[in-house]
Parts: C-alpha cells; sequence; structure tokens
C-alpha cells in the first residue's frame, strides 16, 4: 500500500462531502413567466378604512371589506387583474402574507405575496397586482386573504381591493 499524505486525504473527504451535498441538495428551478395578452375594460373597486384584519393563524383567512364580486364579460375566456393595496405591519419576528382568491377554488398568480416582514411598524402602505390569466364569462368573487408566516399577531388595515376586468 501506498501511503497518502494527510493533506491530500483531507482534501479527498472536503471533496466528497461538497459532491455529495451537491447531489442531495435540489436545484432552485424558477418558474416560468406567465404571457397574457388582455384588455380589460371594466373596473370593480372596493375601498375601506377597516383597521380590524388582525391574525395569528398560519392559515388563510379572508381580509375584512375586502371582497369583491364582478361579472367577467366577453364572449371568449381572458384575464383580470387584481390590485390590492393596504397598510400592513407585524412584530419584528413576523410576516403578513397576502393572496387573491376567486370562488373559493383559485389562487392567482403569484400565489401570495409578502406584505410585511418584521417591520415592528404601525403600518406601512403597500401595494401588488394578481393575475388570474384565463377565467371563462360568468360571475365571480375575488376574496384578498392574509396570514401570519410564523404564528405571530399580524394586520391588514385600511386598503383598497380594485379588479380590471373584461
Amino acid at each position: 500500500m501506498i501511503p497518502v499524505p494527510s493533506k491530500i486525504t483531507t482534501s479527498l473527504a472536503a471533496c466528497g462531502a461538497a459532491l455529495l451535498l451537491a447531489i442531495l441538495t435540489p436545484a432552485v428551478v424558477s418558474a416560468a413567466p406567465v404571457t397574457v395578452a388582455c384588455t380589460p375594460t371594466k373596473v370593480a373597486i372596493v375601498a375601506s378604512d377597516f383597521d380590524g384584519s388582525s391574525s395569528s393563524l398560519t392559515t388563510y383567512s379572508n381580509i375584512g371589506e375586502a371582497t369583491v364580486t364582478f361579472v367577467q364579460g366577453g364572449a371568449k375566456p381572458s384575464c383580470a387583474i387584481v390590485r390590492f393595496s393596504a397598510t400592513t405591519s407585524t412584530g419584528l419576528t413576523d410576516a403578513v402574507v397576502i393572496r387573491a382568491f376567486i370562488n373559493n377554488q383559485q389562487i392567482a398568480i403569484p400565489n401570495f405575496v409578502v406584505f410585511s416582514e418584521g417591520d415592528g411598524s404601525f403600518g406601512s402602505a403597500h401595494s401588488y397586482d394578481f393575475l388570474f390569466p384565463i377565467l371563462e364569462p360568468g360571475s365571480y368573487t375575488v376574496h384578498m386573504q392574509f396570514k401570519s408566516f410564523f404564528g405571530n399577531n399580524v394586520h391588514v388595515n385600511r386598503h383598497t381591493t380594485t379588479v380590471l376586468h373584461e
């Protein structure tokens, strides 16, 4: 047997560990962007001075006074864009997660966003556009929903929900 210097043995062990870590670590794959060409011609809006949506739940619940009902017109499927603006706040160790949910079954793209994260503030204004790329003509109800990321108390206060649709 040929003796192997300890530096080489240590280097080989480190390379083996790095290779094993690379094999076992899942690759991060970004989702392909969704591109839609549509021409919303109508607007439905709900604006609220409601300051009472607070929760420590880590499951989604509806934001008070942030529900919009609309009729998607046209003769063929088209998109709807939901714009949500709100003042939100959290403690220093949590985040407010927001999503748009339509007819209690379909989640928008993106499926959620973080509005406030550990800001410890009295409320900062945030806004985001959510996309429903394909909606058949018909009646729809959009519920804006929120949850606490870590289970501490989070707040969604004054807000506006705007739906641009056909």
